[in-house]
């Protein structure tokens, strides 16, 4: 890491992921990308690692993963903390793809990224893996996850849907690198509900339904 005089970014609005362990994660607010049509990599929103005590950062590098040049890219969230297995400070970047199309389905496509700080490298991970699909949850790439993330157990977790009321929590093992997820409670799946939102209570996962009612919008805890 560096001492700087000042981190630029290229907007105003800039998200903290962390604290962990004294570090932080900074980035410009979740969204677009944009693929490189020379290289092929993608570019825009620069992440930085800090230590606000020591004033101390690293940029992070680029994602190295090939993309399709002009291609339009989100992402939609990130995950930062430390893996005391691997004794690495690791950051989960999850990218949606619009434009990538799955010519079965029609839809996008959804990747997770993750950085190693030990080695200063990315490593792309499979989102589809079989223990996903074995839920049943999941027959589509065409994954929205929700930001921020939710660190507990040494894993990642975001409120995600796939396509509609179709609701889970996409949970990403920081030892293991693993993604799997978790079926919502029936009641979150009502016709009328939007994503429910994901919070930690008293050491455990719990979700905050919403429902409209006419004009009204009912909370509902689960």
């Amino acid at each position: 890491m560096v001492a700087p005089d000042i981190l630029e970014f290229d907007h105003f609005v800039m998200e903290i992921v962390g604290p962990c362990n004294g570090v932080v994660c900074l980035t410009e607010r979740t969204g677009f990308l944009y693929v490189s049509i020379d290289d092929r990599k993608i570019r825009g929103q620069a992440i930085y690692l800090c230590n606000p005590a020591t004033r101390e950062y690293r940029g992070l590098p680029d994602s190295p993963f090939d993309f399709i040049p002009g291609l339009s890219c989100a992402r939609q969230a990130l995950g930062f903390g430390f893996d005391p297995c691997a004794k690495d400070y690791k950051v989960a970047s999850v990218l949606y793809l619009p434009d990538e199309i799955d010519v079965e389905r029609g839809t996008g496509l959804c990747k997770i990224e993750v950085y190693h700080h030990s080695s200063n490298s990315w490593r792309e991970v499979d989102i589809l893996s079989d223990e996903i699909s074995s839920h049943g949850l999941v027959k589509c790439k065409d994954i929205r996850v929700t930001h921020p993330h939710f660190l507990l157990n040494g894993s990642f977790h975001w409120a995600a849907g796939c396509r509609i009321n179709n609701y889970f929590i996409l949970c990403f093992d920081m030892n293991t690198e693993a993604v799997h997820a978790i079926p919502f409670p029936p009641a979150s799946s009502s016709p009328d509900s939007i994503l429910p939102r994901l919070v930690v209570l008293e050491d455990s996962l719990a979700l905050v339904h919403v429902e409209y009612a006419g004009s009204e919008v009912v909370y509902e805890h689960i």
